[in-house]
């Protein structure tokens, strides 16, 4: 019977095979925890760190939007008054409401001849970024920016977003500001 000796492989430069696996897995570990620890606190710092998932803060509203009748049972919630523009047989009602609770801090319509036909929100701070707002409408159709503010607009004109000054550039990190949907077409009657 023939015994065979078992020898170990022979190492290229003098260096073992299992000691190069193991420091490169201590390479791949290293800088998979350095890309963890910087993404969160990318993330953090972006205002992304213990955020809820975005619910859609308008479902509450829904009987609140533009081209629907204004009714008596909706006024309950609302304090209206009436303006007069552009002459007295143009008048509006303008009415306003402010939620203690959730993302928006006010709600305003404005109601002529019966019909809602603008409906604005004013956004509590930091509570809405125009990503939430892509995730519920799409990539916005047009982005401008003016004055410090950048606008956001969907769907020709009938959602816009008014955000905070980026310098113009594009971004799904802003915070919301305001939101206005006006009734179809509203835009293209008065200007």
């Amino acid at each position: 019977m023939q015994q065979t000796l078992i020898t170990a492989p022979r190492h290229i430069g003098g260096i073992h095979p299992l000691k190069t696996y193991r420091l490169s897995l201590v390479v791949v570990l290293f800088i998979t925890m350095s890309m963890a620890t910087l993404l969160t606190i990318l993330f953090a710092q972006l205002g992304f760190a213990g955020r809820e998932p975005v619910v859609n803060p308008f479902l509450a509203y829904a009987s609140l939007f533009p081209d629907q009748p204004w009714t008596s049972a909706l006024a309950r919630e609302f304090l209206c008054y009436d303006t007069v523009m552009p002459s007295p047989a143009d008048v509006t009602e303008e009415c306003v409401f402010r939620p203690q609770t959730g993302s928006l801090s006010q709600v305003n319509i404005t109601v002529w001849d019966g019909i809602i036909i603008r409906l604005r929100f004013a956004v509590r701070e930091n509570s809405l970024r125009v990503g939430d707002l892509a995730m519920l409408w799409g990539t916005p159709d047009l982005q401008s920016y003016a004055q410090g503010a950048s606008l956001y607009q969907w769907h020709d004109h009938s959602m816009v977003a008014l955000t905070s000054s980026n310098g113009g550039r594009f971004t799904y990190f802003l915070p919301v500001s305001y939101i206005h949907f006006d009734a179809v077409g509203l835009w293209s009657k008065s200007g």
